[in-house]
């Protein structure tokens, strides 16, 4: 079942209310957890930001979230945040996908690439993955002709800053049955 950690700091009159009555809150919140088909962990007083911090298992984030809004809902709490915990293995799991993937940082050489070939009549339909290191541009994807991946090329080149372009776009065969013009060259 998903782990989660509960985080939430009293109210000055929740804390008066806990000096004058001592009282150990985990028996309520396990009781609430397993009505809702969770499962209380365990929990502690801390210092800092917050004052308890517990772990739990819910069945999904909707249960994880019901149980957070039941207890903010008491109004005994200043801040409460939930946090979805991972194994270890799931955070490698999360690195090697990450690995394979990036993301274009906003005003990236990257990012002005794509939204000029978005921009462009020509290559605007096409699906054109854009990464970009120092001054090096590489282009990826799949274009339905050859025409667009050498519009994508001069789209990419034309941007400032821009040292080499390596485009490894691949063109799209065309269908069966299907007749694609030969480009003519003038000689």
């Amino acid at each position: 079942m998903p782990l989660y950690m509960l985080q939430a700091a009293y109210t000055p009159e929740a804390w008066a209310a806990l000096t004058q009555t001592p009282e150990d809150r985990t028996q309520v919140f396990r009781t609430l957890a397993a009505r809702v088909g969770a499962r209380l962990l365990n929990a502690y007083f801390c210092f800092g930001e917050y004052d308890i911090v517990a772990t739990f298992e819910a069945p999904d984030a909707v249960t994880a979230a019901t149980l957070a809004a039941t207890v903010a809902a008491a109004g005994h709490l200043k801040a409460l945040t939930t946090t979805p915990l991972l194994s270890m293995d799931e955070g490698l799991e999360v690195m090697r996908r990450a690995g394979g993937l990036s993301y274009q940082v906003p005003g990236s050489l990257a990012t002005r690439i794509a939204a000029r070939l978005a921009a462009d009549a020509r290559t605007a339909a096409a699906m054109i993955d854009v990464s970009a290191v120092g001054g090096e541009v590489t282009l990826e994807g799949t274009v339905p002709a050859a025409s667009v991946k050498q519009a994508a090329e001069e789209i990419a080149r034309a941007q400032p800053g821009v040292a080499l372009v390596l485009n490894e776009l691949h063109v799209q065969p065309a269908p069966p049955g299907e007749i694609r013009p030969i480009p003519q060259r003038g000689y």
